[in-house]
C-alpha cells in the first residue's frame, strides 16, 4: 500500500501498439488452436485404443533362452548347455468380453468424433462472434472518440462564454457534465474494444 506507482504509457500508445485490422483479416487455423489439439490427440488415443483391444485376439508367442554351466560335471552328462524354446498362447474362449472391450473401444472413438465435430462447430461460431465484437467495438470506439472531441470544443466554448458573462454557470455545468459522460463513454468502449480484441487474439493463438 505504500508503494508508489508510476505509469508509463498512455491509453494513445497503447492503442498504437495494436493493429486491430490486421488482427480481424487473421485467418483461423483450428490446428493452432489448443483445445482442438488437444482433441486430436484424444483421437488418436482412441483410435489406438480400439487397435489394441482387437490384439487381444491375436495369439502371443514367448520365447526364452537358457545357458547352464556346471563347475563339475559329470564325465556323462546328457543335460544341454544351451536351451532355446517357443510358446504359443491361442485364445480361444472369453466369454465374450474380449468383444465387449472392443466395441466399448469403438464407441469411445465414435464419441471422440462427435466431440471433435462439436467442438469445430464451437470453435467456428466463436471466431464469427469474436470478429463481430472487435469490428463493432471500433466502430463504436471511434463513435465515442468523435463525441469526445465534439463535447470537449462544446465545453470549452461554453466556459469562454462563461467567463464573458455571456452564459451562466448551470450551462457550464451542464456542458461540463456532458465532456465527462462522453469521457466515460470513450473509456468504456475503450477497454470493450482490447477486450474483444484479447479475445480473437486468444482464439487466434496469437498470444
Amino acid at each position: 500500500m505504500e508503494s508508489k506507482l508510476k505509469l508509463t504509457d498512455n491509453l494513445d500508445a497503447i492503442m498504437l501498439r495494436v493493429n486491430f485490422e490486421a488482427t480481424l483479416t487473421d485467418p483461423l487455423d483450428l490446428n493452432d488452436n489448443i483445445d482442438y489439439q488437444m482433441m486430436n490427440k484424444q483421437q488418436l488415443l482412441s483410435k489406438k485404443q480400439i487397435e489394441l483391444e482387437k490384439m487381444t485376439y491375436l495369439p502371443t508367442i514367448s520365447g526364452f533362452y537358457n545357458r547352464t554351466q556346471k563347475i563339475l560335471r559329470p564325465d556323462f552328462d546328457m543335460t544341454p548347455p544351451n536351451l532355446i524354446g517357443l510358446q504359443m498362447n491361442v485364445p480361444i474362449f472369453s466369454s465374450g468380453s474380449r468383444k465387449s472391450k472392443v466395441d466399448q473401444a469403438r464407441i469411445n472413438y465414435e464419441t471422440t468424433l462427435n466431440n471433435k465435430a462439436l467442438l469445430t462447430d464451437q470453435l467456428l461460431i466463436q471466431e464469427k462472434q469474436y470478429r463481430y465484437n472487435l469490428r463493432s467495438g471500433m466502430e463504436l470506439y471511434e463513435s465515442q472518440k468523435k463525441n469526445v472531441e465534439v463535447s470537449k470544443r462544446v465545453y470549452d466554448n461554453i466556459n469562454l462564454k462563461y467567463q464573458q458573462g455571456l452564459v451562466s454557470s448551470l450551462d457550464l455545468t451542464t456542458a461540463n457534465n456532458n465532456y465527462l459522460q462522453a469521457e466515460s463513454g470513450y473509456i468504456n468502449a475503450l477497454v470493450q474494444l482490447l477486450n474483444a480484441q484479447l479475445e480473437l487474439d486468444k482464439l487466434l493463438n496469437n498470444l
